[in-house]
């Protein structure tokens, strides 16, 4: 889990290297995960098929998974690491908005650590705006935006297939929606063929089998916990590869969005034992 997370945070970094249009990218990491994750389905005989009736709900959430990155890649390039930080409101607008898309029980810790991460999106916001960096900013929520309506989608579908099945057939399906813009956009310029296959090999098919792995392995409070050294490295990286310190906004907003999110893994955490606590509590 924190392999995944620490080389999902170096791509502000790979992203700067590549120097290419978000699009073309997006499209490269896609195609080459597709074709890394198929063949280690091939290799250890995790062949098993989609249920029909899920089919169509995957192809969506592979659609919304490859704008959800074209957005994240495209903010990179504007405004850096910054777009890491604000991407991961998506845990916080996940819990507050569950209760009205899933039927689930609002927790009362929800709203106070939800308004925390969004005064640490102020905070990280009105540099960005003051500076003329508007779009980037506003990419970046709505990357939080989409990655929000993903983990609503993959908590309302169960689909019955090991976690890799699924993303070799999202990563297919987005790859394929991408291509024909990828095209377009890229005629004329260079293609980073050795970054896109990094891209598509490393940060997509083996650190996303990783993470699989981990899921079923590692307790829910850990993962989600380790899930946040991604904005934390991302940080660190960027600021390694550019020799350019993180501001204080950036470092007192992200300690506020990111502080907001472990607080919430930790409560919800709680809860969950709590609730099952009671429940082997409650007579037969």
């Amino acid at each position: 889990m924190a392999i995944a997370a620490t080389s999902w945070g170096a791509l502000p970094v790979i992203i700067a290297l590549a120097d290419a249009p978000a699009p073309v990218l997006v499209a490269m990491r896609m195609g080459f995960g597709a074709l890394a994750l198929g063949l280690f389905l091939v290799v250890f005989g995790r062949t098993e098929l989609v249920p029909r009736s899920d089919r169509r709900l995957l192809a969506g959430i592979g659609v919304l998974l490859a704008v959800n990155w074209t957005l994240f890649f495209r903010a990179i390039q504007l405004i850096g690491a910054t777009a890491v930080l604000i991407g991961y409101l998506f845990p916080l607008l996940t819990a507050v908005s569950a209760p009205f898309v899933l039927r689930e029980r609002r927790e009362r810790y929800v709203l106070p650590l939800a308004l925390v991460g969004f005064a640490g999106l102020a905070v990280i916001l009105a540099p960005q705006v003051t500076a003329g960096r508007t779009e980037g900013a506003l990419l970046a929520i709505g990357v939080a935006v989409a990655a929000t309506l993903l983990l609503l989608g993959a908590r309302r579908a169960v689909f019955g297939v090991a976690g890799p099945v699924v993303a070799f057939w999202q990563n297919t399906t987005g790859a394929l929606v991408l291509l024909p813009w990828a095209l377009v956009v890229g005629l004329g310029g260079s293609v980073p063929w050795r970054w896109g296959i990094v891209l598509g090999v490393v940060h997509t098919a083996l650190a996303g089998v990783l993470f699989f792995r981990a899921v079923g392995r590692v307790p829910a409070q850990e993962a989600g916990i380790l899930m946040y050294l991604e904005p934390a490295t991302a940080v660190l990286f960027a600021w390694a590869f550019d020799g350019t310190p993180p501001t204080g906004a950036e470092i007192l907003g992200g300690a506020l969005v990111v502080g907001a999110g472990i607080a919430l893994v930790l409560a919800s955490a709680r809860s969950a034992r709590r609730v099952a606590g009671t429940v082997t509590a409650r007579p037969a």
